[in-house]
């Protein structure tokens, strides 16, 4: 009996010692928020910290080759309410900053790794993160060379969130390119939909939409995330490729999303080019004013293969615009390749079945 409880508590001691281990201790401490970091090296939590940020960054990197290890740690911004233009971490022009093990909810954009030009935003980490309750973006990441990976993203709403809103967010954070992108594929998208004839009503552009992951990289990977529970008032996307070039989106499970005027699994805009969407697992889209729902949907001309995902629960259709399309959606028409018809100005029009149905 002795010798099985001191074995026992040997394990327990082992156990404590591995996750202690685990957590990332020479580091410099970040001690208050808001904080900010003008130095290279590595930095991490030691405590949880509750905040109500109304229009702030919780913490701005200032610095490029720097390594913030959260240590499981939370940082809430729920009392700000849902009117908050408040970012988590906030990351513009500059180089190989990695994120890790951390634990966000109440941020309009929880984590923002920004430029201008994707050249300007490099080598990008972001990985083990608990995002919870973002109102509009979990993860915007614009650079090249990114990896985005094993990040648990729930409960994304947007509930009193207006476009202007967004683009002063967005503006002050120094990326005003991105809006007029992110207008752009709106309007692509509207466009492309209402020449296809599909059912429901086109996407509005004056909602801002909400994407757990927002990405604008180019030679970059986004995999094994778990997205679940998006809520917007226009679009609800799970994961989207802006005007991206040379990306692979893999081994990720998005689930449970509902909107105004469309619903995408992953989306991919035009302009982006050399984009793999493979082994992605995408459930269950609904609009509550519309019947524009696709598991994926694509505005890029040509360069987007979509292989061995599982799409079920999509109205409309499981994909739009996937050259080729292997998938599973239950449906005679899933993934239907569009190769036939004209191409009007420079689209490719949807499948015959998502045609004035």
């Amino acid at each position: 009996m002795n010798i099985v409880r001191v074995a026992a508590l040997g394990v327990v001691w082992l156990g404590l010692s591995q996750a202690a281990e685990a957590q990332t201790v020479n580091c410099v401490e970040i001690a208050a928020l808001p904080a900010v970091i003008s130095e290279p090296g590595v930095y991490c939590l030691k405590k949880n910290f509750s905040v109500s940020l109304a229009d702030d960054v919780a913490i701005a990197v200032l610095a490029s080759n720097v390594t913030i290890d959260f240590n499981g740690f939370k940082i809430g911004n729920m009392p700000a309410g849902e009117e908050t233009l408040a970012v988590g971490v906030g990351v513009f022009e500059r180089r190989n900053v990695v994120l890790r093990n951390g634990n966000f909810r109440g941020f309009m954009m929880t984590i923002g790794l920004l430029a201008s030009d994707p050249e300007k935003s490099s080598g990008h980490l972001v990985e083990n993160m608990m995002i919870d309750s973002s109102l509009v973006y979990g993860i915007f990441a614009v650079g090249n060379g990114l990896v985005l990976r094993n990040n648990q993203i729930v409960n994304s709403a947007d509930t009193r969130v207006s476009s202007t809103s967004v683009t002063r967010m967005l503006a002050k954070a120094g990326a005003g390119g991105v809006t007029r992108q992110l207008r752009a594929m709106r309007t692509a998208r509207a466009r492309a939909h209402a020449r296809a004839g599909a059912a429901g009503v086109a996407p509005q552009i004056d909602t801002p939409g909400v994407a757990p992951i927002m990405a604008a990289v180019t030679n970059s990977v986004i995999e094994k995330n778990t997205i679940s529970s998006v809520r917007a008032l226009g679009e609800a996307d799970g994961i989207v490729v802006l005007a991206g070039q040379g990306v692979a989106v893999r081994d990720n499970f998005i689930a449970g999303l509902r909107a105004g005027t469309l619903v995408a699994g992953i989306g991919v805009s035009d302009f982006s080019d050399n984009i793999l969407l493979q082994n992605n697992t995408i459930l269950d889209g609904e609009t509550t004013g519309a019947d524009t729902v696709y598991g994926i949907e694509s505005q890029a001309v040509s360069g987007v293969m979509c292989l061995n995902n599982v799409i079920a629960g999509f109205s409309t259709a499981a994909s739009y615009g996937c050259v080729p399309a292997t998938c599973d959606d239950g449906r005679a028409d899933a993934c239907t390749t569009p190769t036939t018809g004209a191409v009007s100005n420079g689209r490719v029009p949807a499948p015959t079945s998502l045609r004035a149905r």
